[in-house]
């Protein structure tokens, strides 16, 4: 299936599985809590392609595994799980507060903007952002635009430094930052930084990161 093949079959799969929580008008759970928004499965298979049929193929096999920072519910996990044929064992969640993730899940509980924690399942295929991601910052009132794409783009590099170390080789971050600037600002001085990464963005919105050999200079 191609990416909107495999939109709309998750489109018809989760007004099953989660018919009471979706928004469909908007493709939001109703029910977030804790302030958050949460997003439908089916939102990161087409309109922001996290995930492929062939990379969700390759989380089924043995040894194959994914880390999805800010999972909190984990709609799109769960999903994998009980549709896909992902093994539970293969994902991985992690949030910065314990209340909304799953049972049955390992978990960690971090802030991705701070230093990430020993995970005896990593290092990971796959590290994924399920529009988690914001900056951890509070610019000043008369920040120009061109200094808040700067401090923006710091921000970004320094949660892409948390997450490298903890990718294989291959491996491959999705992320989707507010500005396409703010990738812009950050792109070449991160891929200098670390040997055998490539950045890249979609106008879908999505930052891709691909490590395809080892770190070491």
């Amino acid at each position: 299936m191609n990416n909107k093949q495999l939109y709309l079959h998750v489109k018809k799969i989760e007004e099953e599985a989660f018919s009471d929580e979706i928004d469909s008008s908007c493709d939001q759970i109703k029910s977030s809590g804790g302030g958050y928004t949460y997003y439908a499965p089916s939102w990161y298979f087409y309109k922001i392609p996290f995930l492929s049929e062939k990379e969700i193929n390759l989380l089924k096999r043995p040894g194959k595994n994914m880390l999805s920072v800010g999972a909190g519910p984990a709609h799109l996990e769960r999903l994998l799980v009980s549709h896909f044929g992902v093994p539970r064992e293969n994902i991985v969640l992690a949030d910065r507060v314990s209340e909304q993730l799953p049972v049955g899940f390992r978990t960690y509980i971090f802030d991705m903007h701070q230093i990430w924690p020993k995970m005896n399942e990593a290092p990971f295929n796959y590290i994924i952002f399920p529009e988690s991601y914001l900056p951890d910052i509070e610019p000043k009132e008369n920040t120009d635009y061109d200094e808040l794409i700067r401090i923006r783009g710091q921000n970004l590099a320094n949660v892409l430094r948390h997450a490298i170390p903890y990718l294989k080789t291959p491996g491959h971050i999705r992320l989707k930052p507010a500005f396409k600037e703010e990738v812009d600002a950050m792109k070449d001085s991160l891929e200098k930084e670390f040997s055998g990464v490539k950045i890249a963005y979609r106008e879908s919105g999505t930052l891709l990161l691909s490590k395809s050999r080892s770190l070491i200079k």
